[in-house]
């Protein structure tokens, strides 16, 4: 499957009479992929660079993978709210999808090793709760771009 068949698989998905507003980006530079990694210090996956490669954004009605230029103000952004409570993890989450559920994107282990999973922020809770663990909002999603757009 291509890149291509992921974005128009998706497509049928969420939108199968077509009635939405189906947009996507024109492909991203590897130099404009390198200069998005190295203003936000973070080196992403080959699958990162391929799904940029093949649109840099894509989505229905507004950008889910948000285009490479709102990437480094979408991060800080989604960071926000988990920082005061939980820097550490704060820091270690790149998220680049922006559903209504909350950002999703790639975590950095302790390790400094990309996480197996990709991460979803779930925004709907309160994280300076007291009862909430973060567990409670932040969760393993898809292992890849790919899984997470056609499942």
């Amino acid at each position: 499957m291509t890149w291509d068949e992921v974005f128009e698989r998706h497509w049928e998905m969420y939108d199968p009479a077509g009635s939405g507003g189906r947009w996507r980006g024109p492909a991203a530079s590897h130099d404009e992929i390198l200069n998005v990694e190295a203003a936000i210090g973070f080196t992403f996956p080959s699958e990162f660079h391929a799904c940029y490669h093949a649109a840099n954004g894509f989505g229905i009605d507004y950008p889910i993978l948000v285009p490479l230029d709102d990437l480094p103000g979408f991060i800080s952004h989604s960071r926000a709210r988990l920082v005061r409570s939980y820097p550490e993890v704060a820091s270690r989450f790149v998220p680049f999808i922006d559903i209504e559920a909350g950002p999703t994107g790639y975590f950095v282990e302790s390790n400094g090793e990309v996480s197996e999973f990709m991460r979803l922020l779930e925004t709907s809770n309160d994280f300076d709760d007291p009862d909430l663990t973060l567990d409670d909002f932040f969760f393993h999603s898809a292992q890849s771009i790919w899984a997470y757009l056609i499942t």
